[in-house]
């Protein structure tokens, strides 16, 4: 605790499904990874999650996507969506 470290956020677009179903879509990923985190098993091919989150992402993330995948962030209105995101650990 306490420790600064590096993560490697993974970007879900909802391309257009509710955000409340998006865990339907991805729900085998999310559950391998999450039992596998859970059960502190660890293995060297196997990129470790640290968290789930579903959020409207902020200007400083935002403003890193490229411009397709801004695209897929937004309502037709232009308003942010509500986008599921990944924490796991950095590897350069």
């Amino acid at each position: 605790r306490g420790k600064e470290f590096e993560v490697a956020v993974k970007v879900f677009p909802n391309y257009g499904i509710e955000t409340k179903n998006l865990g339907s879509k991805y729900r085998n990923e999310f559950t391998i990874l999450y039992e596998l985190h859970s059960q502190h098993i660890y293995h060297p091919n196997i990129i470790q999650t640290y968290q789930y989150v579903e959020s409207i992402p902020p200007d400083v993330y935002f403003n890193l996507f490229p411009d397709d995948l801004k695209n897929l962030c937004v309502h037709v209105n232009g308003m942010r969506r509500t986008t599921s995101f990944l924490v796991m650990e950095y590897h350069p």
